[in-house]
């Protein structure tokens, strides 16, 4: 956690360490509230997250999800936290959406899984059933951190996981928007932007193969199809949502790599995106050798990235 904050106006930092990463918080007093109630705010938003690690990481014994999937072959299937069907509905909906580019449940895939949402029960037909929010629970609960800080009045706030999901809330005093800058994950934090953006109130989903990766050094990013491992260097995807966003980029990096939608040469790979409480999406980048930005438009951009 950061130093406490000592002057109306200074930005305070705030991070924790989930589903094997690391989430940092900035807020920014508007001037009209105490530190302290800022800080609270901002405790609140971590405490999200943390829920939200222990609903959906990987990386822990005694996470739901890993619950969900111990028990999913049971005569009568298993029992979903509200959450955790809410996830799991729209996980659903982005795989059809995507034609199954971004697909949570492989090897056997999400369309082995039965889901009752009625009943909030959940039983996967498959004998080896996986489900892996990777791609998704991090955008989830900055999602939820973000409404958090909301609901206690927060207007001006940057959040991210890992920096390859981001929400922006309002924007820094006399900026337009939280200012990011898109560079090439296998070069460091050190290259030049590939791109820069300005977030206000938007999400920002970045993904990559250069994660985690098989001791054949295969990526952790899987085409579906065949089970191969996507090699686009970086696809990003804005959108309201960061759950959203993160899913989208996922599927765009598969849809790239593998000429899903269009030949490699094509300027970009169109893919419709699934509103989030009535918005449409905001912006896509697709990745495309040597191209510069497509277009500019007041409801979307489409960019390409080397």
């Amino acid at each position: 956690m950061s130093t406490s904050l000592e002057d109306r106006g200074v930005p305070l930092k705030l991070a924790m360490e989930a589903m094997g990463t690391r989430f940092e918080l900035v807020l920014v007093d508007d001037g009209s509230r105490p530190s302290a109630e800022l800080r609270a705010a901002g405790e609140q938003a971590l405490d999200e997250i943390r829920a939200c690690e222990l609903r959906y990481s990987a990386f822990r014994r005694d996470s739901e999800r890993t619950r969900v999937v111990r028990e999913a072959t049971q005569q009568g299937g298993t029992a979903l936290g509200a959450d955790f069907a809410a996830l799991f509905a729209l996980c659903r909906e982005l795989c059809r959406a995507s034609d199954g580019a971004f697909d949570p449940g492989l090897p056997a895939g999400l369309a082995a899984w039965d889901l009752d949402l009625g009943s909030r029960r959940a039983r996967c037909r498959a004998a080896l059933p996986a489900l892996d929010f990777g791609a998704v629970a991090k955008g989830w609960a900055l999602d939820h951190a973000a409404a958090a800080l909301q609901e206690a009045g927060i207007t001006r706030a940057l959040l991210h996981g890992g920096t390859s999901s981001i929400v922006a809330l309002g924007a820094p005093p006399g900026c337009a928007g939280w200012a990011i800058a898109l560079r090439d994950p296998t070069l460091g934090s050190e290259a030049a932007p590939l791109a820069r953006v300005e977030l206000r109130d938007l999400a920002l989903g970045v993904s990559a193969p250069h994660g985690r990766r098989d001791a054949a050094g295969h990526g952790h990013v899987l085409d579906p199809r065949d089970g191969r491992s996507a090699e686009t260097p970086l696809a990003c995807a804005l959108h309201p949502s960061a759950a959203i966003a993160d899913a989208w980029s996922t599927a765009l990096l598969v849809r790239a790599s593998r000429a899903w939608a269009k030949p490699a040469d094509a300027d970009s790979i169109a893919a419709p995106l699934a509103p989030w409480h009535g918005e449409e999406p905001s912006c896509l980048w697709l990745p495309h050798s040597g191209a510069q930005p497509l277009r500019r438009g007041p409801r979307a951009e489409h960019f390409v990235f080397p």
